[in-house]
């Protein structure tokens, strides 16, 4: 009898150690099987996605576009004479015309060699007044650099006002894309300066030197209309990456009626889209700006 119950016990035990091991089996078995799938690796966007701006608009955007100098102000002088007044005057023509096409409204600060006043400090109080009274969308200044200390230095370069967000959000957009599309070696950061033609009004607004007066292989190759296009379409799309990083690139919006006005007999006619100077502000003579920006 003890031998039978020792028998039953021994058996009993051995099922349970069975049911045991079976059951801890099963668990394993739908553990494993309710594994949630490897997540699919997160794309990481190219440059060229990043830099991609198709289907971001300008059209009904007033943007002001301003020929740095002018006049008795011929700003910095390159190796072979040439004017930084007349280079900055070609770059923000083209620029307007570039602009007008893709549908903005352009306020154009001189389209001619004159200065707005007869005096450095009057023809900056002027060119802000512009500025300010314009409500303009962006601001755009054209320069040339210059720095004789070292005549291999070269690139575009972008400013912004020290103080302004959304001046600095531009510049770096309009300088990444200059990097990006001109293909420069050595590419030049945006940087802050307190420029005060840089400060009047509530839009984004930067200055663009679009390279090196003193250095005489830049300076040959910015007074070249196939490069100056190149600039030109490296700055629209600039200010096409501002409104795609602000999320506001998509809106089409609808431009002003009556934004045509006629320049007065000084200088060429402006194109069909455009509002000068003396429109927008009472000025006699539509002229380049005294800015310190070079």
């Amino acid at each position: 009898m003890r031998r039978e119950k020792r028998g039953r016990k021994i058996i009993v035990w051995a099922a349970i150690a069975c049911a045991g091991v079976i059951a801890v089996l099963i668990t394993v078995n739908l553990l494993s099987g309710s594994e949630e799938p490897e997540p699919e690796p997160v794309h990481e966007p190219t440059e060229a996605e990043l830099m991609d701006v198709t289907g971001i608009s300008l059209a009904g955007r007033k943007i002001i576009v301003d020929a740095g100098h002018g006049g008795f102000d011929a700003g910095c002088t390159g190796v072979d004479g040439r004017l930084e007044k007349e280079v900055n005057l070609e770059i923000a023509q083209r620029l307007q015309t570039r602009l007008i096409a893709e549908g903005a409204e352009v306020i154009m600060t001189r389209t001619s060699d004159d200065a707005l006043a007869p005096s450095k400090e009057e023809d900056m109080d002027l060119r802000k007044q512009i500025i300010t009274d314009s409500n303009a969308d962006a601001f755009v200044s054209i320069h040339q650099n210059q720095y004789e200390e070292d005549p291999e230095k070269q690139g575009p370069q972008v400013f912004y006002a020290y103080h302004g967000t959304a001046g600095k959000t531009l510049a770096l957009a309009v300088q990444d894309m200059m990097n990006y599309q001109l293909e420069i070696a050595e590419p030049r950061m945006a940087l802050d300066v307190p420029y005060d033609v840089l400060i009047p009004g509530s839009q984004p607004s930067c200055t663009v030197e679009c390279g090196f007066f003193s250095n005489p292989e830049e300076e040959a190759r910015l007074q070249t209309p196939e490069y100056q296009e190149e600039i030109v379409d490296a700055i629209v799309s600039g200010i096409k990456l501002y409104y795609k990083r602000t999320g506001a690139g998509t809106e089409i919006l609808e431009a002003p009626s009556g934004s045509t006005s006629t320049l007065p007999s000084l200088g060429s006619p402006a194109p069909s889209g455009t509002i000068t100077a003396q429109a927008t502000a009472t000025v006699a003579i539509l002229g380049g700006s005294a800015s310190p920006a070079s």
